[in-house]
């Protein structure tokens, strides 16, 4: 028995597929997005994974389903929205010969669909939304909704509410993936699947540009040979990640396949450092080896990047999370260091660093006042500059779980592709200040100044460097204990 679903697909064009006669494919994540029962459902994707087309069938299939209902299809921009969007969706009535009155005609597209059952397709661009919204929907469409502020989503759902359609309601979005920060990510989640808002019900579903057959031959290639591995990650895996322009502050001379690697925490010294940022903190966990040819080396282990937390927020989930990752190394061997502005008293009263120094947290902060970030960038850029140590791997290497120090190595922290500066005057280059990935190289330079420099003079350093200070510091535990990191890695 033939696929219903198949009249809405074109023909199959896949010379691979097994399949014989005129037939239509639905793709494994299509039939899913289609089949979701959840009232929002947000398709996020790869470049050319097939996002668009089930959502243009979706869209058909519901007002058909209910007379009289009322669906919206909107994007950013009216060119976007003709050329690709709503050429798809009038392809689908097509295919399924259903015809249709056109309605509010300009430039030679409707922008108002009745179908024989007197349901209407609206199209509308997102730029001035409230000059064409209606006062109620039976469903919604948005495509490429990562382009749109969260206000396009909340006003649309304010709006749908069709009375004869309250059974069908429905809200669905694709898109090109987001950043982790963006409102797609914070309503949906980060991981596929279900979840729960109050008695409301989403679903997210990634899919990757290869689940598509009909791209064309090396497409899927191409994209990976003029892109960054951190941005092949988003727009061929369909996982959330940051769209950066302009160069890299430390990509070249980081790559991938060489500070990239599947590391081992090991039972010595364990170094925290903490970027406060405004309520968007960072933390990075640091181990520095010394390897059988005496050569120190900087592991960053594990990394911690949150969002709308105070400083003692922050330490709470940063004492847990150190205890769970890092039980096997004594406490009396983890330190901590930021910058010295941290360890300041402000109009708003004592800055994160003296407070998580007081009790009950008792931490042991090694600070440096950073005005000038251009001397720990360039350390970290020599560093990773340096050819592989003679042990056979490199200085600098980051842990692959840390994926979004790895994407900020990788190009993440990156310089604008142009700097504003007065006529005549020299254009000083700084990293862009993206509220994310500049958090992270923060932490990075915090460790490498703090920490990583003074080891580079002298390796014996490290018990002075990392010794308490300040009378409350390390209250109630013992500081004295020795630092065991000179055990040598690869003996």
């Amino acid at each position: 028995m033939a696929d219903p679903l198949e009249t809405f697909l074109p023909r199959c064009t896949d010379p691979a597929c097994t399949r014989s006669g005129a037939h239509a494919d639905v793709l494994p994540h299509q039939r899913e997005f289609l089949a979701s029962t959840e009232k929002y459902v947000a398709l996020v994707g790869g470049y050319g994974a097939g996002k668009t087309l089930p959502a243009c069938i979706l869209a058909v299939n519901l007002s058909l389903k209910v007379p009289g209902n009322v669906g919206l299809v909107c994007r950013r921009s009216y060119s976007k929205l003709h050329d690709s969007t709503q050429r798809i969706l009038l392809e689908v009535l097509q295919r399924i010969g259903c015809t249709f009155q056109a309605r509010e005609v300009r430039d030679g597209w409707p922008h108002r669909l009745i179908l024989p059952n007197h349901s209407e397709i609206h199209f509308r661009e997102t730029k001035d939304l409230g000059r064409f919204l209606g006062p109620e929907y039976g469903w919604f469409y948005i495509d490429e909704a990562g382009e749109e502020p969260k206000k396009t989503w909340t006003d649309l759902v304010g709006r749908l509410r069709l009375p004869h359609a309250r059974q069908y309601l429905k809200g669905f979005l694709t898109t090109n993936p987001p950043h982790e920060e963006h409102w797609i990510a914070e309503l949906f989640g980060v991981t596929p699947g279900a979840s729960l808002h109050g008695s409301t019900r989403y679903r997210l579903l990634q899919v990757s540009s290869r689940a598509n057959p009909y791209l064309p031959e090396a497409y899927v290639d191409d994209l990976r040979a003029n892109n960054p591995a951190s941005e092949v990650e988003r727009i061929v895996e369909g996982k959330y990640g940051h769209t950066y322009e302009g160069r890299g502050v430390y990509a070249p001379p980081f790559t991938f396949a060489t500070h990239v690697a599947e590391l081992a925490p090991s039972p010595f010294s364990l170094v925290r450092a903490w970027d406060f940022g405004f309520r968007s903190p960072a933390v990075l966990w640091s181990q520095f080896p010394q390897c059988r040819r005496g050569v120190i080396h900087w592991h960053i282990v594990h990394e911690y990047k949150g969002k709308d937390l105070d400083a003692e927020q922050l330490a709470d989930v940063v004492l847990e999370q150190t205890r769970t990752h890092f039980a096997h190394v004594a406490p009396e061997l983890v330190s901590d260091c930021g910058d010295a502005a941290g360890a300041q008293i402000s109009d708003k009263g004592p800055g994160p660093i003296i407070r998580l120094q007081r009790r009950p947290y008792g931490l042991r902060f090694k600070s440096r006042h950073l005005p000038n970030i251009d001397p720990g960038v360039s350390l970290i850029r020599d560093l990773l500059a340096q050819p592989v140590c003679a042990c056979g791997v490199a200085r600098v290497q980051i842990d692959r779980r840390c994926r979004h120090t790895v994407t900020a190595f990788g190009g993440g922290y990156h310089y604008p592709l142009t700097t504003p500066g007065r006529a005549g005057e020299p254009r000083l280059q700084k990293p862009v200040k993206d509220g994310f990935y500049d958090d992270l190289a923060d932490a990075a330079r915090y460790t490498a100044e703090n920490i990583l420099r003074p080891l580079l003079r002298d390796p014996q350093l490290m018990e002075t460097l990392l010794a308490p200070t300040g009378p409350s510091a390390g209250a109630g535990r013992d500081t004295r204990a020795p630092w065991s990191w000179m055990e040598r890695v690869g003996a």
